[in-house]
């Protein structure tokens, strides 16, 4: 077997293990009941994509190598239920939040399509509370979440992110 489908195969395999580490936490102010969250979300410094850090791996970044959180906070994402937009998926092949809920799949960073996983991630939008960091924004060409407050940064699909048609979106982190 080639040492790249090997090291692919541990990033697939390292990357559901990680991505299924959950915790039940207390639900935001004005929700009922608990919302399901997961932390080790990180921030990429060269594509600006948010992805899941959690694993053995940090998967494919476009820019080339793994994804390069240097810099970059835990972010916390709601699944399963709580507030926020649904349709946000996990790719298990770039480690992305990308998002879903529409009829295209976006563009992986590992070429191709983005893989669709079951679970549903919800990312919050509008004016950020207090202790959110504001700024992300969804890709319209690879349908990734990005960070737009350092530019456009690297897209899968090619130059920089493009965020017309995206609302604010906002991560909790610590």
């Amino acid at each position: 077997m080639a040492r790249r489908a090997v090291l692919r195969a541990g990033a697939v395999t390292a990357g559901v293990i990680g991505a299924a580490t959950v915790s039940s936490g207390p639900a935001r102010a004005g929700e009922s009941g608990t919302a399901s969250v997961q932390s080790q979300w990180r921030w990429c410094n060269r594509c600006q994509c948010l992805f899941f850090g959690g694993g053995t791996t940090t998967a494919w970044c476009i820019v080339g190598g793994g994804h390069d959180y240097g810099g970059s906070s835990n972010y916390i994402v709601t699944h399963t239920s709580g507030a926020g937009q649904v349709g946000w998926r996990w790719c298990n092949r770039c480690y992305s939040l990308w998002y879903a809920g529409s009829a295209s799949d976006g563009r992986c960073h590992n070429g191709g399509t983005h893989l669709r996983t079951t679970t549903d991630y919800r990312v919050a939008y509008g004016t950020a509370p207090s202790g959110e960091q504001p700024g992300w924004r969804w890709c319209n060409k690879c349908y990734c979440l990005a960070y737009s407050g350092n530019g456009a940064g690297y897209c899968p699909a090619g130059g920089g992110h493009n965020f017309s048609g995206s609302g604010t979106y906002y991560l909790p982190y610590g």
